[in-house]
């Protein structure tokens, strides 16, 4: 009997999910190994990233501190991620896995907004660290008088033994008035109005010192929409305490035939 030689097997190609099927199935196994550092990090996340929405994030990194205490940040801390490990080890039902993955998903977003608000903060620190505002010569403006705290709005005038003073005119080193900004906070929250003393052609004498204020007779805030009782605000601002030099007494010229 004669004997036909058998077709030659040509081998099967793989197909492309034949050759990514290792890979899917090194990346799934990756993920299953990571689970349980995701459940802790999504613990500390849970009690971290409303601390650092709050702005302090200098307090609340890398321990939390709720209500300013770090011993109840770990508390909060640890019993978080004891409860998200309890979670991550349980079998959910379909819903509710989706349900805690779409959790994460927000408690990510949420923490990277939290990153990028506390890493913008910090460049502004250091740019501003790294290159401060140049005093201006000349200050111009609402607030005429600077110093290196700020804006200035009154001075005080004291006499050598610790007197106040009132009514006190200054002048700059050319004979210019000496002017200051306007004080617009007060600890009352009662908007006030500059009353300064009128020279005798009617003009107000803004180089008179100290400012004088009186209440706004609106009788509103600091945003002059809301009434304020008189009985609300301070009807007299105390001068701040401030430290007065101590001055040598002077020598007593000797009696005559000493």
């Amino acid at each position: 009997m004669r004997e036909f030689p058998s077709p030659a097997v040509t081998p099967e190609r793989p197909t492309s999910a034949t050759c990514t099927a290792p890979a899917g199935r090194a990346v799934r196994r990756l993920l299953c190994e990571l689970r349980p550092a995701w459940w802790v990090l999504r613990g500390y996340l849970v009690v971290v990233v409303p601390c650092l929405h709050g702005g302090d994030y200098a307090e609340n990194l890398p321990v939390p501190a709720p209500l300013h205490s770090h011993a109840l940040g770990v508390l909060l801390v640890l019993a978080a991620v004891t409860a998200s490990v309890m979670l991550g080890r349980r079998k959910l039902p379909r819903v509710v896995g989706v349900a805690v993955a779409a959790a994460g998903v927000l408690l990510v977003l949420a923490s990277a907004a939290a990153a990028h608000s506390v890493s913008e903060d910090l460049r502004g620190q250091v740019h501003a660290a790294a290159w401060p505002e140049p005093v201006p010569e000349q200050a111009l403006g609402e607030y005429p008088l600077l110093s290196r705290y700020g804006p200035v709005t009154d001075v005080f005038p004291y006499a050598a033994d610790g007197t106040p003073l009132d009514g006190v005119l200054l002048y700059d080193q050319d004979g210019r008035p000496l002017q200051v900004g306007f004080q617009e906070w007060w600890a009352d929250n009662c908007a006030r109005v500059l009353k300064q003393p009128l020279a005798a052609d009617g003009v107000p004498v803004p180089n008179s010192f100290p400012q004088s204020y009186v209440l706004d007779p609106a009788g509103v805030d600091l945003g002059r929409t809301i009434p304020r009782p008189a009985d609300t605000c301070e009807a007299d601002v105390p001068p701040p305490a401030v430290p007065l030099p101590t001055f040598p007494a002077e020598p007593t010229a000797p009696a005559p035939g000493d």
